[in-house]
Order: C-alpha cells, then sequence, then structure tokens
C-alpha cells in the first residue's frame, strides 16, 4: 500500500493566518495552541519534529531552532521543492504577531532541489535566533511561539509551492525570556 499522499491531499494542506495546519487525509488533524492552529507533525510517511535548546532564555541569550524531517515509512520520499528547503519563525504568544522569520532578507536560488529520505532517514536543518525582531530591536521578555516548516513534499511542483503556499510543519514551540 502506498502512504504518499497524493497531490489531491497536499493540496488540502491550507494556512490560516500564515500557520499550517493538516486536514484528515493528511496524516492527523490539528490542534491549538494560544489561539494559534499548530500543524499534527505528520504528511504521510513524513514526521516533521522542532525542537530549541531550553525552553527559558535570558533576554539577548541566542536561541537554537532544530527542524527535522524524518521518513518514518518504509519506502524512500523524494521531496521536492525549491529554496529554502525549510524556514522558521517566532510569534509573539500573547497575539500571534510575527516577529522575525529566518528567510526574510535572504536571497535564494530559483532551482528546483530535490531530496531523498530512505525508510528511517533523516534530515536536520538547525536555525539561530537573536532574540530581536525583524527591525533589529530586542525582542522584550515574555512568551513566544517558534513555528518551524518544509517547503519540501513528496510529488509537489514548483508551481504547486508558489501558487498554494503549502507549509509542511512541525507541532509549535512555546519559549520564554526572562
Amino acid at each position: 500500500m502506498n502512504n504518499t499522499p497524493s497531490r489531491r491531499d497536499a493540496i488540502r494542506l491550507l494556512t490560516a493566518s500564515g500557520i499550517a495546519f493538516a486536514l484528515s487525509g493528511c496524516g492527523g488533524s490539528s490542534t491549538s495552541i494560544g489561539g494559534l492552529q499548530t500543524p499534527t507533525g505528520r504528511f504521510g510517511d513524513l514526521s516533521f519534529t522542532s525542537s530549541t535548546d531550553k525552553s527559558v532564555y535570558a533576554s539577548g541569550e541566542t536561541v537554537t531552532i532544530t527542524f527535522t524531517i524524518q521518513n518514518v515509512g518504509a519506502t524512500t520520499q523524494v521531496l521536492t521543492g525549491s529554496a529554502p528547503d525549510a524556514d522558521t519563525r517566532v510569534r509573539r504568544a500573547s497575539d500571534g504577531a510575527i516577529l522575525w522569520q529566518w528567510s526574510v532578507g535572504k536571497l535564494f536560488p530559483a532551482a528546483l532541489d530535490q531530496t531523498r529520505l530512505g525508510p528511517g532517514e533523516s534530515r536536520t536543518l538547525t536555525f539561530t535566533w537573536d532574540q530581536k525582531d525583524q527591525q533589529g530591536n530586542l525582542v522584550p521578555t515574555g512568551s513566544y511561539v517558534i513555528e518551524a516548516w518544509s517547503y519540501q513534499a513528496p510529488g509537489l511542483t514548483p508551481t504547486d509551492r508558489d501558487n498554494l503556499s503549502i507549509l509542511l510543519g512541525a507541532p509549535l514551540l512555546h519559549i520564554t525570556i526572562r
């Protein structure tokens, strides 16, 4: 039995206020954390996880965010998309406002990229956040939500990604800055 989601399943991935959530047929249901929808962390045979090096940080301390895509199925998965392969952003927990996104201000080649993940294989990407917003200002102490997602999925074409803004994400993380 082929557990790879079809293009139709991929289209079922929708965004709500820029946050991805998965409908049934794509691996599960979504839940809400602090009023924000959080992805299930599954798409067919792919598992998406993210973590930080700790949950509480001193003001100004670097936050290390790790995002992992793992093939939990029995067949090789070919992930197709264009750069960047993945992204992360930080939101203020109280109102969901986006304060920082890793890809903003960066240039990426427009070339199509493919990543192959064999059964049990994973790919891990690491991002760092200096606790500054997109304007370069240190964010105040408080609670924050971190999102991480992939721009790559099996069977997607560059047109699918550009037109549908499909995000394949890990469950949301909460951190506190003191």
